[in-house]
């Protein structure tokens, strides 16, 4: 008997563990949406500096920051095509696709990151609202799957 009154408190722990990776994913990617915004002001604040100073900088600077961008995710990062919301909706569809895997790993939310960071300091007109999803996405399954390991262990 001593058994049955403590599986209710073994189950309550076991549906609180969830909502504590959840909630701690939350602050995780609320931190780092602030702190991607906050980079992509101080890019685009360079950026204007940079052409204050030399208006000339743009017609080698920009086209240059495209390329390298362009080659490094062709190159090292194809996962981090696209602009973030669609490569999120297609994992969804589809979790354990082996395909899928990379488009929300942190590795390729942080080429993402960079990338669309850099292209900003080219002067590029991106927006940070899909590599923003992405990298949330990320961080969510990032601790998801950290979580369900260490609850593994225990």
């Amino acid at each position: 008997m001593p058994s049955r009154p403590l599986r209710k408190p073994l189950a309550a722990a076991r549906n609180l563990q969830p909502r504590i990776a959840a909630l701690g994913g939350a602050l995780a990617l609320g931190i780092a949406a602030i702190l991607f915004a906050q980079a992509g002001e101080a890019a685009q604040g360079l950026f204007s500096r940079i052409v204050t100073a030399y208006p000339l900088a743009p017609i080698a600077l920009t086209p240059a920051i495209f390329v390298v961008v362009t080659w490094a995710t062709r190159q090292h990062w194809p996962a981090a095509r696209g602009s973030g919301i669609p490569q999120v909706m297609a994992a969804a569809e589809a979790p354990d696709h082996p395909v899928m895997a990379p488009l929300l790993s942190m590795r390729t939310a942080l080429a993402k990151v960079a990338g669309t960071l850099a292209m900003l300091l080219g002067g590029a007109s991106v927006g940070r609202e899909g590599p923003t999803v992405q990298l949330s996405a990320a961080i969510m399954v990032a601790v998801h799957k950290r979580c369900a390991c260490r609850w593994a262990r225990a």
